[in-house]
């Protein structure tokens, strides 16, 4: 039992140890702690909650986090630097305005709805989309892809707006994403949303409910052709004929307008039948690396590729690999064609030591080591960093003593998934290794012999299935295949030579005796 002394000289003691001085160091940590927690308890990051969650919150009237489970959150690891996390959070928050620590949560009381700041936001970004500015920034063929001819009006589908990249944010823990978006939408006071939820034989879509203003009537009727025309600039001379012979590997051509830039320059404006035939000519005849020489095609709508692609509903363009400039001079026949490559260097295999490695465990080279703290160990078999086996220093035993290079074996493991990611290997019950034995000179010798025999084999191999070079040689080949063996046979080894001309001219001064020999008989 604590008598009333003790109790006195405890809080004696506290109220000592919070008057004694913080150094610079802690108090920049105590401040950025406080602005991480903060920030978490901020309004624009309990709107990401979702629609369920904030209705509890509204319910329960305050947001709150236990202790343990913000130290353990990956932001805040970082700051704790392994220190009693508690603690700290505790210690950092004293001074907060916004949150406050009661029976180890933090809490941060709320007097506001938080289900209509949501759906405020959603109708904000929603209604953005189809203000006048909004849509002045769209470009023209995206623009007459939203118009309604029947009605004159502008929509969207409901399913395209929730995929827009600020409302996908706001959506993202819901778990039906457009009735969120229609519910936030439908609840709006009549009058005062410029757009409204239709139901369509095609699905729900988001209808612009005023009158289109004179600007943008403007866009739309700018530019008739829409997706499916391309502007090209630099093309240096060519005449329609020639645009149209080069365009028209890439789609069918409706039209072909020369023209000039303010500059006086040529330009054209190609008319496809189809949007792919622009998309492709974007693709594939823009050839921006060619500063100098190259046509520049770019969509008139003002879209990348890949946006007019997603917005014709086509596929994605599958990958490639791009030709760097040195290839394609080769292929072009240019003067500054890049050298042959060097003929191959024969790879001496090195002869491999087996290790005999208990079973369960694996070796491996010490490359990184942070004093005190954490290191990696790069396997044998290792292909990239993502193979390095990570290891904490607290869980070595203390006699053992680290440098960078060191020979280990240790226990693989496998790390906890982060975020969907699958886990990192780890490395645990580390102990040191002895080195793996170098193959001795022997054995280098021998695998440098392998080596170059088969080096002179894959030769000895091209020149035989090489061309001929004249009619002179390919009689001298004829002339060799006739050869029988025994006559093959009786050739001297020191006679013999690498090259493939020795072995065709031999066979000819065969066949020229021969001939000799005929006409004096």
């Amino acid at each position: 039992m604590t008598t009333t002394a003790e109790a006195c000289v405890e809080a004696y003691l506290q109220e000592q140890a919070k008057q004694q001085p913080v150094d610079k160091k802690t108090k920049k940590q105590r401040a950025a702690l406080r602005k991480q927690v903060e920030a978490l308890f901020a309004d624009d990051a309990l709107l990401l909650l979702g629609r369920a969650q904030l209705s509890e919150i509204n319910a329960a009237g305050k947001y709150a986090l236990p202790l343990s489970e913000l130290a353990a959150l990956p932001r805040l690891k970082s700051l704790l630097k392994n220190q009693d996390g508690e603690a700290l959070i505790r210690a950092a928050l004293e001074d907060s305005e916004l949150v406050s620590i009661s029976d180890a949560c933090v809490e941060r009381p709320l007097a506001q709805d938080l289900v209509q700041q949501y759906d405020a936001q959603l109708r904000r970004h929603v209604s953005y989309i189809f203000s006048d500015d909004g849509l002045q920034s769209c470009p023209p063929g995206k623009l007459r892809s939203m118009l309604d001819e029947d009605e004159n009006t502008l929509f969207l589908p409901l399913a395209s707006v929730v995929d827009i990249k600020k409302i996908k944010e706001l959506l993202k823990n819901e778990a039906d994403k457009v009735d969120a978006c229609r519910a936030a939408i439908d609840a709006a006071e009549p009058g005062t949303l410029i757009c409204r939820v239709e139901d369509h034989e095609q699905g729900p879509r988001v209808v612009r409910t005023q009158d289109l203003p004179d600007e943008i009537w403007e866009l739309l009727e700018s530019n008739p052709a829409g997706g499916r025309a391309v502007a090209v600039t630099n093309i240096r001379g060519k005449d329609a004929p020639a645009l149209r012979l080069a365009f028209a590997k890439v789609g069918t051509i409706e039209a072909v307008e020369l023209g000039e830039d303010e500059r006086g320059a040529p330009t054209a404006s190609i008319i496809f039948d189809e949007e792919l035939g622009a998309i492709r000519a974007v693709e594939e005849l823009n050839d921006e690396d060619n500063w100098r020489f190259g046509m520049r095609v770019r969509l008139e709508s003002g879209m990348a590729p890949s946006a007019a692609r997603k917005a014709a509903g086509l596929p994605p363009r599958p990958k490639e690999k791009k030709p760097q400039f040195n290839e394609r001079c080769a292929t072009e026949g240019s003067s500054r064609a890049a050298a042959p490559p060097p003929p191959p260097i024969p790879v001496v295999p090195v002869p491999v030591i087996v290790e005999e490695i208990p079973e369960g465990r694996q070796r491996g080279k010490l490359v990184y080591l942070k004093e005190g703290k954490f290191g990696f160990i790069r396997p044998r078999d290792a292909k990239s960093k993502d193979d390095h086996a990570f290891f904490n220093m607290n869980e070595l035993p203390k006699n053992l003593k680290l440098k960078l290079g060191d020979y280990l074996e240790y226990t693989p493991a496998t790390g906890e998934p982060k975020n969907g990611a699958p886990g990192k290997p780890r490395a645990t019950k580390v102990e040191r290794a002895p080195r793996p034995k170098k193959p001795s000179k022997k054995q280098l010798e021998d695998a440098a012999e392998a080596a170059r025999v088969a080096a002179l084999a894959a030769a000895a191999l091209e020149r035989r299935n090489a061309p001929p070079v004249s009619k002179l040689e390919a009689l001298a080949l004829r002339v060799e295949e006739r050869r029988s063996t025994s006559e093959s046979a009786e050739v001297d080894e020191a006679e013999e030579r690498p090259d493939r001309l020795r072995s065709r001219t031999r066979g000819c001064s065969s066949m020229l005796s021969d001939v000799s020999r005929r006409r004096l008989a």
